[in-house]
């Protein structure tokens, strides 16, 4: 079996235009030795968000909307396949009597060109190196080289440990300005380390799903939204973002508004059910702007201009799912898609430096075209506890939602630094949200109402400055969990940072308690050596090396993360204490035989391994006793929440 990329396309002769309902495609009708795979299904009602289902064989496979799939050959081959877009069509893989195909919809009038893209597939030894190759070489034929998440940096904005207001506003319900400001006082009068905020949905001037005004709602905003943004900023807060809906508002804009008027001709129309879960049968229809390249251009430049006049430096983008509903019977799908992602890339560059959290967003008409902008959601809403939640993957409970995120990180993490969305302190498995952000690479925010969070879990996010701890990778699972999905077995998942790794296990199935063996070889990308590794609840260090192996048992939800540091000249540095992500709560190590100096990032505890007791310690170039047990050297730092120089001989 050749190793590599191929990308396929289907060659069509036929220069007539196509009706709506048209389709085109390329039939697999077999793989020999096919093993197992999984594929990623963008699921129904919203068909926003994608959910892990195992492939046992193709025709396992939905009809269509399957966004990307991975599988197994009996002699241990991976593959991987990645529809593509383009020529007005989108194409999603789905099953056709057996076999898997590619299926190819413009689901408006349009003419073919020679060539329509259809799919990338590579295969290799690695299914970590395969998708990453998949990707690249699919983005490089697309011309989109630049939305391959390593060519992106997370932007300063999106650091910050955020607050967003939609669960604790009630969706919305209660937004106003002096509720938002009534909740920062209490917020950080508790000492909660919010350092950004995100108006949700809530603040607009609608009716019916429809905008109404570029202006706030007069009632909840009679200010406008400047005197509230130099309120929070006066408070401390660093950034202040707002959201908004990828075709303007839920159902765009009424085109007999204030803004209807100031954009009439500049209009078009579409047909659809009041939203996609209303079963009356009814059909309405809305409007927003035209994709056409002067229009949105200008939309949305004007609008970001005056969103950062007011102080914004965040933007929120939902909806994206739209742009199917909208392009149906009036544009071919993908040139409405681009259109709009383009015009909206364009000014969150201009305006905010690329700070943009892409939601709902998992079809590839979205995910293909995000362009520079580094963030997207990778799992679909976070939804607070409540008595009789289920593991359903649709709206299911903190393991489905971990789960979920896990998963599609593989392959949303090769475009994006994926989102795990917002999570309340005050759910019963709260800290299970809170590590697995921290073993991420993404964006943190809470969503907590103010006298319902949890402040030290807060501070076990965060530095002094309220930048949150991160790894700098996706969390993926690990080789041996890649077609485990809900199994009643151990779930791993691994991450780098800096120099060492993380390795996050959880018991994420329906079951009391799972069993397993964890291994240094689990963190895929981990260089070959020594490591010294710190269970963060047990609370215990080990030494290990590439043979290394743990026996682990977690109850229902339980969880622990795992730090391995490298052993360079006798001593690893395992980070503060206190931290999920204690590898990311050091910075500017320097080691040598001699000596280790770093920059502890925050107060606490500072754990560092040494086979040999250190003749000096010294904090801010001061000599301070440490305590030394076990080959494990404690320093304390507690003169307040700040930076520390730390030297050890």
């Amino acid at each position: 079996m050749a190793r590599g990329t191929t990308l396929l396309s289907l060659v069509v002769q036929s220069r007539d235009t196509l009706p709506s309902d048209a389709s085109l495609g390329i039939r697999f009708e077999e793989a020999p030795g096919f093993q197992e795979g999984v594929v990623f299904w963008r699921y129904a009602p919203w068909k926003a968000w994608t959910k892990p289902v195992k492939m046992m064989r193709f025709d396992d496979l939905e009809a269509d909307d399957v966004q990307c799939a991975y599988w197994q050959y009996e002699d241990g081959t991976y593959a991987v396949a990645l529809p593509l877009g383009g020529g007005g069509f989108r194409t999603t893989l789905g099953a056709r009597a057996g076999a898997m195909t590619t299926v190819s919809k413009a689901l408006a009038p349009a003419r073919v060109k020679e060539t329509l893209p259809q799919v990338a597939i590579g295969f290799g030894e690695d299914l970590y190196s395969v998708l990453e190759s998949v990707f690249e070489d699919a983005m490089v034929a697309l011309g989109t080289p630049e939305n391959l998440r390593r060519h992106k940096s997370l932007p300063h904005a999106l650091t910050y440990l955020g607050w967003n207001t939609w669960n604790a506003s009630g969706n919305g319900r209660d937004m106003s300005e002096q509720w938002v400001l009534d909740q920062v006082d209490r917020l950080l009068a508790a000492k909660a380390p919010i350092r950004s905020l995100v108006l949700d949905d809530g603040y607009f001037e609608a009716d019916d799903g429809r905008l109404q005004s570029l202006v706030p709602n007069r009632k909840k905003f009679p200010n406008g939204l400047k005197p509230v943004v130099d309120a929070l900023k006066a408070r401390g807060l660093k950034h202040v973002g707002v959201w908004h809906a990828f075709n303007i508002y839920w159902n765009g804009m009424d085109p007999e508004s204030e803004i209807g008027h100031l954009y009439k001709g500049k209009l078009f129309s579409w047909t659809q059910k009041p939203s996609p879960i209303d079963t009356t049968g009814r059909l309405v229809t809305y409007h927003s702007l035209k994709p056409e390249a002067a229009v949105l251009n200008g939309y949305f430049d004007t609008y970001y201009t005056k969103l950062k006049e007011a102080g914004i430096s965040i933007v929120k983008v939902d909806n994206q799912l739209v742009a199917e509903r909208m392009a149906r019977d009036n544009y071919p799908v993908w040139d409405l898609a681009v259109a709009y992602h383009s015009a909206i890339n364009r000014a969150v560059a201009k305006h905010f430096d690329n700070a943009i959290i892409n939601c709902m967003d998992m079809t590839n008409d979205a995910f293909l075209n995000f362009g520079r902008t580094p963030v997207a959601r990778s799992v679909e809403d976070y939804f607070p506890y409540k008595i009789g939640e289920t593991y359903n993957l649709q709206e299911g409970n903190a393991a489905a939602h971990v789960l979920q995120a896990i998963y599609n990180a593989l392959y949303f993490g090769q475009v994006s630094f994926p989102d795990f969305d917002m999570f309340e302190t005050s759910n019963p498995n709260a800290r299970l949200h809170a590590v697995t952000r921290a073993a991420n690479c993404a964006p943190i925010y809470v969503t907590d109402k103010a006298g319902q969070h949890d402040v030290e879990l807060l501070h076990s996010l965060v530095d002094h400055e309220g930048i949150t701890l991160r790894a700098d990778t996706p969390l993926l699972p690990t080789r041996d969990c890649l077609f485990q999905v809900q199994a009643a077995r151990l779930f791993k998942a691994w991450s780098l940072c800096g120099e060492g790794g993380l390795l996050t296990l959880m018991n994420l199935a329906d079951a009391p308690r799972v069993s397993g063996k964890a291994y240094l070889t689990d963190i895929a990308r981990l260089p070959p050596g020594r490591y010294a590794v710190w269970a963060q609840f047990e609370e215990t260090l080990c030494m290990a090396d590439d043979e290394a192996s743990f026996e682990v048992t977690l109850p229902r939800f339980g969880h622990e993360i795992l730090r391995a540091a490298p052993i360079r000249h006798g001593r690893a540095v395992l980070g503060l204490k206190e931290k999920l992500n204690g590898l990311a709560s050091v910075r500017d190590t320097v080691s040598s035989p001699e000596h280790l100096d770093l920059i502890a990032r925050d107060h606490g505890v500072l754990l560092i391994y040494c086979e040999q007791a250190p003749s000096l310690v010294l904090v801010d170039e001061k000599p301070v006793k440490a305590d030394f047990a076990n080959r494990l050297l404690r320093i304390e730092l507690k003169d307040g929440s700040r930076a520390y120089k730390v030297s050890v001989r």
